[in-house]
């Protein structure tokens, strides 16, 4: 059983114990589960933040070729302390005007995170940026650009010498050094977490292991049981990728230091110093406005329309019984620790974002939808249509548009875009190294052709 340090939020799960973040104050909660303890010194200000009422006038108008949407808000003061983030970078937000276009987001199986890998890929597509991508759809998992391990150079694309990458979000293991020397010693990263309660049952359905189980228990059919037969013996089951403290695997942590709490704990601070944000999938929406605030970016640079999801799982989500969230936690203890230390931050980035935060928040949701439905509407008309959504501007962004080919885009599957934007990719090598040649070439018969003169 992990070890129970005195400076740590203790839980009760039954009559066990556990040590589950990184705090520096001890604080015992029973029976409610590990969410209540992770919220115990937000959740005032939480409620405070959520009580903040605005008045709104919403006008929606449709019309043959456009949907208009607006939402009059009252000016509100804009956070003028300045809003530190990892590697001792910060942005004062209320003078933000040079956006980051140096991130990498770290895609965290299982956690929302192909949703937000599209934001990535539509903002650096957008934008002309150069995007870490996959060289060649015929080497395996083509789509990693390490597996089971941090970037590897043979496995990406090229881009022009005199250039430099932009964007990273496919999946890679996380490594502080191979990060930087793709995009430079001052990148941001942004990272993921999702609650390991729900994370498990979703990696186990997607990977494999219920499978796995039924073959052994063939007369089980009950989802949750199976899942409990597996975590009484684990080992028995054999290794699967993604399934063993896979969160904190995708961060870096090797295998050997799963149980070891000097390493985990050693891992989660190293990763507070070196992440400007890491998301809570819990928490989507204000994870994506707080990173738009730290990056700079538009409204528009962060919307989305869901991805990756299983719908039928969605429905019938699979309800863990508490004996089987206490051999869980003990079997993903340092997913545990690293979930609830980075929730934990969260509340507190968002808690110094001031009352606006929460103001900002419920705009987006309200756009959200807006683009959700004109996007479904024009996915039924395969994406042909020349309509498009205008959203005015507000006290959170500029008017912007969003037509049929950004929904394409935002609702296209993660295979077909990547093998879209790798093919983009090399035809601007390409093109760049033919242009450099015939420069190369008439450089070259310029001086030859002196030489002869002379």
């Amino acid at each position: 059983m992990p070890f129970i340090g005195k400076h740590s939020t203790v839980i009760f799960y039954e009559a066990a114990l556990y040590n589950v973040s990184v705090g520096k104050n001890t604080q015992r909660h029973s029976r409610q589960g590990y969410s209540e303890a992770l919220n115990i010194r937000s959740s005032k200000d939480q409620k405070r933040f959520r009580s903040v009422d605005i008045e709104t006038t919403t006008q929606f108008t449709t019309t043959k070729q456009i949907d208009v949407y607006t939402e009059k808000l009252p000016t509100v003061r804009h956070v003028n302390k300045s809003s530190t983030i990892g590697m001792s970078q910060s942005i004062k937000l209320s003078k933000c005007h040079n956006p980051i276009n140096h991130v990498a987001f770290l895609k965290v199986h299982k956690a929302s995170s192909t949703t937000v890998m599209n934001i990535f890929l539509r903002y650096g597509d957008s934008h002309r940026l150069n995007i870490v991508l996959p060289k060649s759809v015929k080497q395996s998992a083509f789509n990693y650009l390490g597996y089971g391990v941090t970037v590897q150079k043979k496995r990406i694309n090229k881009i022009p010498s005199n250039e430099t990458y932009n964007i990273l979000c496919n999946h890679a293991v996380f490594d502080k050094e191979a990060f930087a020397e793709l995009l430079g010693p001052h990148s941001f990263n942004i990272g993921i977490v999702r609650d390991p309660f729900t994370h498990f049952p979703s990696a186990a359905y997607y990977y494999g292991l219920l499978s796995r189980i039924k073959k052994r228990f063939s007369d089980i059919k009950d989802a949750e049981e199976l899942l409990s037969i597996f975590l009484k013996t684990p080992d028995s089951f054999g290794s699967i990728l993604h399934i063993h403290n896979g969160m904190f695997s995708d961060f870096g942590l090797p295998k050997k230091d799963f149980y070891n709490e000097e390493a985990i704990n050693k891992g989660i601070n190293d990763l507070d110093k070196e992440f400007a944000l890491v998301m809570v999938t819990e928490l989507f929406d204000e994870s994506l406005i707080l990173m738009r605030r730290i990056l700079c970016w538009e409204i528009k640079d962060i919307l989305y329309v869901p991805l990756n999801i299983n719908k039928k799982k969605k429905k019938n989500p699979i309800v863990l019984t508490e004996d089987t969230k206490k051999n869980l936690f003990k079997y993903n203890y340092a997913d545990f620790k690293l979930y609830m230390y980075f929730r934990d931050k969260l509340l507190e980035q968002i808690k110094d974002e001031g009352d606006d935060f929460y103001s900002e928040v419920r705009y987006f949701k309200k756009v959200h939808v807006m683009v959700t439905k004109f996007c479904n509407e024009s996915y039924l008309k395969k994406f042909s249509s020349s309509e498009s959504i205008l959203i005015k501007a507000s006290v959170w962004n500029k008017a912007f548009t969003i037509n049929s080919q950004e929904c394409k885009f935002m609702m296209s599957s993660e295979l077909p875009l990547l093998k879209g934007l790798m093919s983009k990719a090399e035809t601007r090598y390409n093109n760049w190294l033919e242009k450099t040649f015939e420069s190369f070439s008439g450089n070259r018969a310029v001086f030859q052709k002196r030489n002869v003169i002379s």
